[in-house]
């Protein structure tokens, strides 16, 4: 009989809670960035232009 390697290895285990834990972090990120820019008393001009900024360097890299 062989032995079967587990499909999830415990360096994977952590590598996908790694993941998931940056995930949470990005979602919070886009969902609390506007609301700390008006704080900062930002319009929301400035606040869609941030966001647009944003993707633009995302598209550009």
């Amino acid at each position: 009989m062989t032995d079967k390697q587990p499909l999830l290895t415990p360096l994977l285990r952590w590598l996908m809670f790694a993941m998931v834990l940056a995930n949470i972090a990005r979602s919070m990120y886009s969902i609390l960035l506007p609301i700390y820019l008006t704080e900062l008393g930002a319009s929301m001009v400035q606040v869609g232009l941030v966001f647009t900024l944003s993707s633009v360097v995302i598209l550009i890299l």
